[in-house]
Formats: C-alpha cells, structure tokens, sequence
C-alpha cells in the first residue's frame, strides 16, 4: 500500500493497472466522477505540476496555428503554422521566426518529461534549423505593437537531426530581433515513430452542461445557453463528439430540461426585468433531435445541475445533501434511465463526500490522478476510476501553451511515453480517461488515434479487472477555498424552505418549482468561488422575487375587523382573504392574543382561494372573563409556516359575569318553584285518595259468595 497522503487523495492498495507494478507518479485526488465541471468548461480544477519560473515575459508572442503531420516518420517534413505578435509597446525591428529542435534527446519516459517542465523554456539551448523553409525572410522592417504577423516553417526530419529511435521529439519556434536577441518563442512535443508499440487504451467522456438559465417555464435568464447551441457554440461541438462510435458521453438532466423549454419557444429575460423573443429556438429543436440520436449505451447522466458535491458534504446540512439524493433519479428526463457518474468540482473530496457519493448510487466513482489511469474496486461500492488530470493542460512552456495544436500534441506524447515505459518494463500500458467539456477539448481528443492507442468506451474499461482499493480518503488540503462560498450554500438552503412552501401554498402543485431540483441546481458547481457570480444572480434574482411575491404577502391580501364586541362567552367576527396572484392558494387563518388563558380564537381552517377571489369567513372568539383584550390575526400555510403581515384586532368582551349570574339565580329560582310545585301537587294526590271508597272486596264477603 502507498504511503498516506495530504491532499484529499484515497490511498490505493496498489498503485499499478493491468499487471504494471510501477508506482504512479502522482498519488491519485478522489473525485466522484469522471469531471469537475467549472464555469466556461474550464479543466479540472486540479493541482498540477508546478510549472518553471519563466526568466522573462515573452516581447514577442507565438501562437501556434498547426503542427503537420502530428506523427512524423523518419522520411516526413514537418510544418509549422502560427502567428507572432509584438507583446511590448515599442516596435520591433527586422524580426525573423526561425523553427528549432532539441537535436540531443527523444524523450520515452514520464521522468523526463518532468525534468523538461520544471526547467526553464530556455533550457535546454537547442539549435535553430538553418535551411531557407525553416526560417522567415520576408517579414516587415519593424513590427509595430500589438501588430501580428503570420508565418510558415518547415524542415525534413532529416533536416531536423534528430537522434534515432521512437520517442518525442521537442521542436519550437524562436522570434530573433535584429539578429542577434531571442525576444519570444514557442515549443511542443512531436512524435517519432516507426515501430510498433503497445496500444494504450484511451476512453473519453464528453461532458454535456452548462450554468443554469432558466428562471420559470418558457423564460431564461439571458442567451447564454442559446449561443452555445447555435453551429460552432461549445454545446453543439460537444454534441458532435459525443456521437463519435469509439466515445462515451454525460449529460446533465437539467441541461435537457431547458433546452426543451429553448425548443418549446422561449422568451429572455434581462436585467431590467423586460423580456424579448428568444432567438435560438430552432438551434434548440435541433440540438434535441441530434441528441436523441446518441448511442445510449455509450451514455451517463450527471446529478441534476451538478451540484458541488464536496461544499455540501461538508457543510453538514442534511436539508442540502438531502434535497441532492432526493433530485435522483431524474423522474420524466429523457436522461432517467442513464446510469450516474458524480462531479465534486475541483477534485478533492474527504470521507463525507466519498458517503454522500455512495448514497447516489453511482454507476462508478473516479480518481483524478496523474498520467495513465486504472480501476479501483471497492467491497459492495462503485468502482472507482482514475482519470487523467493532464490530459488536455499541457505544462511545457512558455506562455500560449494550449493551443489547439499544442493540446493535440500533449495528447499524443503522453500516451506514447506511456506505451514506451511500460514495453520497455515489460508491462501492460495504463489507460487514460479523459474528460472532453470544452470546444478545444473535443477538438484536441478528435485527433485521429495512432497505433498506439486504442479507443474504448467507458464502460469497457470498468468492466476490466480492478485493482483493490482499501482507502481511507484524507481531510482535502487543497482546493477548499475554491468551493461554494457559504453564503451560496445558505440562499440555498432557504431557496428549498420557501419553495416547499410555495408548494404547499399553491393548490396545484404543478404550478410551483420543485423544490429538491432548483436546490440541487442552486448547489451547481458552476456557482463556485470566483466564478460566474453575475449569471447566478441572474438566475436566482428572479425566482426570488417571485418567491417574495407570493410568500411575503404581496399578493395575498388578510381584512378583519379592528374593533370587535362580545357580550357573551361566543362571538363572531368576519375575516376576508383576497388573492391577486394568477394561482390558486390554499390557506389557513391563525390567530393569538395577549392574554390566553381570558381569550382565545381558535385558528380558521383551510381556506382555497382562486385568483382574483375574496374569500369572506368567521372567526369565533372565546371569552372566560371580561376586559379589553388585543389579539393578532395572520395568514398562514396548512402546515402553519406564517405569511405576510399581520392584521392587529381589538375585542371588548363586557357582561360576560352578569350573564352568568342571571343564569345561576334563575336557575335557582326555577328550581325552587319547581320543588314547592311538586310537594303541593302530591299532598292534592293523596287527600283524594283518601276521600275516596275502597273498591277492594274483603276477605269475608269474598268467602260468603
């Protein structure tokens, strides 16, 4: 077993996939899925290698357009396409682009490749390639700032000198001033190859969500969500490669949700509270039609709005991870049959997540680890599988990076200094899983597959032999800062006490949210520190208002009467409930008093009132003494959660003694009358009686007959 770990990682009974029994160079972040989904599909939010200390910012900035072919042999040209601008506020003079290699090594083992990121991009020195197509001759006398212009390199490999062998040749461009100073370059990794090596299995995962829009049925906070659906928007292109044969892909429900609503016909809702038409309805209907075209045995579906598994875990709120388990499955979602992979934005998760993830039920759980992947087992758990942080985040410097061309190249060397260490270990290579969630990601993955990997879908890959895990997962020491602010969490849990009541007030429940969904959505990733404030807002803003409308009594409207008399231990007083909202409500009327135990007021049952309704009722006061009594009256749910303000009534309770009094004393006067009544009466009785014959014949004369 590895040695314990820091950072939120699991620690793996073994380290190695497939028989390989090297240790991984980097021990693997517990993730609960197979992406952390970040606003602007941004990467992982994983921590990387550190990069160099670059000596200098770049006066001249290279971007790098192409890189052809990706794989050279040793008869291939290579041909480099870009575009250098001039970074600094002076011009530059007599600028010349050069293409350069590092003639002394092909690099075959992750080692190396290590070293190569950790030192400056001036090291190591290299050599510019001097024949005519591999340097620039007819660029501008003096390039002005901020002016760009573009270039073309190319040389054979023979040309290039590179060392014999297979491996990754590094190649670049440097920006020369006047000749004489080195004032901007740009590197990547090609690879060399001629014979056959291992393939290493590649399983990609095209990841489909977005920030949540929609703030009531038919209506979207913006057209954010629309642009993204539109040809070339991120939406579309993600779509495109999902319908690859050799990928899997997941979909967040809630995306499906709205964008039916998109293709329903929608209307966008701005800042100012004004609405307009939508302008993305037929990029919507189409965007569904070519999606329920997908492979669905290639397909997952994420947690409704991908909610950040790991800031509720912690926060230790059971109304949050509740509403989280109640949002799955997916009731009516073209997704609900899909089996669930999980995403707690950033990586890292602690125990209480791993808990919360194995409550979902998951079709696996995942680790973030370093270059190659494996699958982990767990006794009656989810498998757990690695996924490749650096897959699609190149660390070779200098700054731009990750151009397209440069991510296809990462994707290609990684895999292949994998396939070369573990032939020459004699092992089987490990895979890699990678997580495609951007348009440049899926760009990059779409690269056509040389021999030495082989695609596979996902779930060919967990159905391979795992290796034992026996964890346990450490307390995260990283990206903690980086989860939902706790004031997020608290909105939210207060957005899932007012919408359950909302539902509770409204006699149709299908006119109100539901209230475990739009909390798991106010819960999205996509909310995290940082990061898309603004849209949240927008999002919320809305259903807040809405909220406050119908719960804070502005629509609902409590008469009673300010003054009341009572001259008997009962009374009645008439109360009147008006709606003006567009639902129909269900309502109680709940009453208290300043002084109990004289005088109560028993609460007015359900009342259903429909829109634009006064609904006029009784209330029924008690007395047991007499006196000036103040009592309060408020709208209320049925459960008794109160509403709106509250309406003062002042009740006057008189002669509730006299009363009783009179009632006693003719009590007793009626009961007195009635007993002289009575004795008088059989006294009458029995003087006739004894006035009267006996008519009862004698013994003796009864015998004489």
């Amino acid at each position: 077993m590895s040695a314990p770990t820091s950072s939120g990682r699991p620690r793996p009974a073994s380290a190695g996939a497939g028989g390989r029994g090297r240790r991984r160079r980097t021990a693997a972040t517990l993730l609960v899925a197979v992406l952390a989904l970040l606003p602007a599909a941004g990467p992982l939010g994983l921590v990387l290698p550190a990069r160099a200390v670059e000596p200098d910012p770049q006066q001249v900035s290279i971007a790098l357009e192409s890189v052809e072919p990706a794989v050279l042999d040793r008869d291939a040209r290579l041909t480099v396409r870009g575009t250098a601008t001039n970074s600094r506020d002076t011009p530059v003079s007599n600028l010349q682009l050069l293409l350069w290699r590092d003639q002394g090594t092909l690099y075959t083992d992750q080692a190396q490749l290590d070293d190569l990121v950790a030192a400056p991009s001036t090291l190591p020195v290299g050599a510019r390639v001097l024949v005519e197509s591999a340097y620039t001759s007819d660029l501008p006398a003096e390039l002005g700032p901020g002016q760009s212009v573009p270039f073309e390199l190319s040389a054979t490999v023979e040309e290039l000198g590179l060392p014999p062998g297979d491996g990754a040749a590094l190649v670049g461009v440097q920006a020369r001033e006047d000749g004489v100073e080195t004032v901007g370059r740009v590197r990547t990794l090609v690879p060399v190859v001629e014979e056959r090596h291992p393939p290493v299995a590649v399983a990609s995962v095209v990841v489909m969500s977005a920030p949540p829009s929609r703030v009531r049925a038919d209506v979207v906070a913006g057209e954010s969500l629309g642009a993204q659906l539109a040809p070339g928007g991120r939406l579309d292109v993600l779509l495109g490669s999902a319908a690859r044969e050799d990928v899997s892909w997941a979909v967040d429900p809630l995306l499906l949700a709205e964008v039916g609503d998109l293709a329903d016909g929608y209307r966008v809702l701005a800042a100012d509270g004004a609405e307009s038409a939508g302008g993305h309805q037929a990029d919507a209907a189409r965007w569904l039609t070519r999606f329920e075209e997908l492979d669905r045995a290639r397909g997952y579906r994420l947690p409704w709005g991908v909610p950040d598994l790991l800031a509720v875990a912690r926060s230790g709120e059971e109304e949050l991870t509740g509403a989280v388990l109640a949002a799955q499955p997916p009731q009516g979602s073209a997704a609900a049959d899909l089996p669930l992979l999980l995403a707690p934005a950033g990586g890292t998760v602690d125990a209480a997540t791993l808990d919360l993830a194995d409550r979902m039920q998951p079709a696996a759980v995942a680790l973030a680890g370093g270059p190659g992947s494996a699958v982990h087992s767990r006794p009656d758990a989810a498998a757990l599988v690695d996924v490749s942080v650096e897959a699609f985040d190149p660390q070779l410097g200098p700054d731009p990076r990750a151009s397209a061309p440069q991510v296809a190249q990462h994707l290609l060397t990684s895999t292949l200094v994998e396939s070369l260490t573990a032939q020459g270990r004699g092992l089987s290579p490990a895979p890699q899983v990678r997580v495609v969630d951007s348009a440049e990601r899926a760009a990059a993955d779409a690269v056509e597959a040389p021999g030495w990997q082989r695609r596979l879908p996902l779930a060919e890959l967990l159905a391979a032999e795992p290796t034992p895990w026996s964890g346990p997962v450490d307390d995260p020491a990283a990206d903690l800062e980086a989860q939902l602010d706790p004031s997020v969490l608290d909105s939210a849990a207060e957005l899932r006490s007012d919408l359950q009541t909302a539902q509770e007030l409204l006699t149709d429940p299908g006119e109100s949210q539901d209230a475990d969904r739009t909390t798991s959505a106010a819960l999205s990733s996509w909310w995290r520190a940082g990061a898309a404030a603004e849209q949240r807002e927008a999002w919320l803003g809305p259903r807040r208002d809405a909220l406050d409308q119908l719960l804070g009594g502005r629509g609902l409207q409590l008469s009673v009467a300010q003054n009341v008399a009572m001259s008997a231990r009962s009374g009645q007083f008439p109360v009147s409930i008006t709606n003006r909202l567009d639902q129909a409500v269900r309502v109680r009327v709940v009453f208290s008093t300043d002084n109990p135990g004289r005088i109560s007021i028993p609460a007015i049952p359900e009342v259903v009132v429909r829109p634009g309704q006064t609904v006029t009722t009784t209330a029924a006061p008690r007395a047991r003494a007499n006196g000036s009594f103040n009592a309060t009256a408020r709208l209320a749910t049925v459960s008794g959660r109160e509403l709106g303000p509250s309406r003062e009534v002042r009740i006057e309770a008189s002669d509730i003694g006299r009363a009783g009094w009179v009632i006693v004393i003719g009590s007793g006067i009626v009961l007195v009358g009635g007993t002289v009544l009575r004795v008088r009466q059989v006294r009458r009785q029995q003087a006739r009686a004894a006035a009267a014959p006996d008519p009862t014949p004698s013994p003796r004369n009864e015998a004489a007959r």
